[in-house]
């Protein structure tokens, strides 16, 4: 297990534990990531290849970023087809732009299995970062893939999605068969 994500068994603890205990179980993702020295292409590829395998082998998931492999690098790994080659690795991501809507989507995160809970995000981001081969590109996503990439970027910074959350509202057990986001499950604000 990447000592960023957890266990079934941890999962289970935050049923009758609070999340400030969590979160200091995994205090890794609470620190914001440096950049990524873009020279070190041996160590790139490294992370990406790392990023990558997990994120194939975890079910549901769309996105996956360096820190939450106990790599605290600006590093993530987007793939909402989870088809092999669709992946678009975002590495010192910098936000352009946020715009569109306000949306509200049912979140989840890799890094607390089995619990969602409902986030608004704006419905269109805009990004420039570097790809896996080091080049620099523009990248703007709109709806789920959005909301996706924003949710990476909030661990970039040491954030999780129940950040967003309003005071009292808790993430909420699901059924394992439901993915980290229900992208079928929006409202618009």
């Amino acid at each position: 297990q990447p000592p960023g994500l957890l266990s079934p068994n941890d999962a289970l603890v935050i049923r009758t534990t609070d999340m400030r205990d969590l979160e200091c179980r995994h205090s890794v993702l609470r620190r914001a990531s440096h950049d990524f020295p873009l020279s070190d292409r041996n160590e790139l590829e490294r992370i990406c290849s790392a990023l990558l395998f997990s994120l194939q082998r975890i079910p549901f998931g769309s996105g996956l970023s360096a820190v939450q492999l106990g790599i605290p690098v600006r590093v993530a790994v987007i793939n909402l087809s989870r088809m092999p080659g669709r992946e678009i690795f975002l590495i010192n991501p910098q936000t352009i732009s946020l715009s569109g809507r306000l949306m509200t989507r049912s979140e989840g995160c890799l890094s607390l299995p089995g619990f969602k809970a409902p986030v608004t995000r704006r419905n269109k981001v805009t990004v420039r970062a570097f790809n896996r081969r080091a080049e620099e590109f523009v990248y703007a996503a709109v709806g789920f893939e959005a909301a996706v990439i924003q949710h990476e970027l909030d661990h970039m910074l040491g954030r999780f999605y129940w950040d967003h959350l309003s005071p009292g509202i808790r993430p909420q057990p699901v059924q394992e068969t439901e993915g980290a986001f229900d992208a079928r499950s929006s409202k618009q604000r």
